[in-house]
């Protein structure tokens, strides 16, 4: 199952730092995360406990363009975001 509606991220189109917000999931989840370019090749991937209700990347290394974030919870519960980095 995808659940979009359960985050958001911002500023959309960013340059450095992306903040996603997680009202949707339980404290102190961990959340497996993967960011794809648009080619759908990796780019950068690792996992976070969810400790506050926002999340920031650093994504200034990333090449500009569109990118897919996938979030995956240990339970099998994937959320998607599409992301432009300028």
């Amino acid at each position: 199952n995808i659940h979009i509606s359960d985050v958001d991220a911002y500023p959309i189109p960013t340059k450095d730092i992306l903040t996603i917000s997680l009202p949707g999931v339980k404290s102190m989840e961990t959340l497996n995360y993967q960011f794809y370019s648009i080619s759908s090749s990796l780019v950068k991937s690792g996992s976070f406990v969810k400790t506050d209700d926002t999340h920031s990347f650093d994504i200034s290394e990333f090449e500009t363009g569109t990118y897919l974030l996938r979030l995956t919870n240990n339970d099998g519960k994937m959320y998607r975001i599409k992301l432009i980095k300028n």
